[in-house]
């Protein structure tokens, strides 16, 4: 989650107005660090676990659209979420300052989004742990730095 969630991401939506990513209406199925640290505590220390698997995932996938939503709630000010293409992605992240290598990486990984990598879901994070940290909150966190 800290990857597309963070307070650089989220500050600079608030700032400009407009979250850009070419990820499209695809869904991320992300989980916060320490939900997923306190899904290794449980497995860890508690019974029954033993020759297990789990897929940490979250069970209900958000788009950027809503991120950007959920963003303009939280802060009081409007954001637009804006999709672009492969090229167009990879062109901002090089202004922006990024290595080439990087900006395609990031211009890749929003890419696979968009064509559905990231939207399988699981119910083992939240069985294991409980309730998972709502977008919402993790956007306030985000906000607050």
């Amino acid at each position: 989650m800290d990857v597309f969630v963070n307070p650089q991401v989220v500050g600079s939506a608030v700032q400009y107005g407009a979250l850009v990513t070419n990820a499209g209406d695809g869904g991320v199925n992300s989980a916060t660090r320490s939900d997923l640290a306190l899904a290794g505590a449980v497995v860890l220390t508690g019974e029954g676990h033993e020759n297990k698997s789990y897929n940490l995932t979250a069970n209900e996938t958000w788009t950027f659209g809503e991120l950007a939503q959920v963003i303009s709630e939280v802060s009081g000010k409007q954001v637009v979420y804006q999709s672009v293409s492969f090229e167009e992605q990879k062109g901002i992240l090089l202004q922006a300052g990024l290595p080439e290598s990087v900006a395609v990486l990031f211009a890749g990984i929003y890419q696979a989004i968009s064509e559905g990598e990231t939207s399988n879901t699981s119910d083992d994070l939240k069985n294991l742990i409980g309730t998972l940290t709502p977008l919402k909150e993790i956007v306030k966190q985000a906000l607050q730095g």
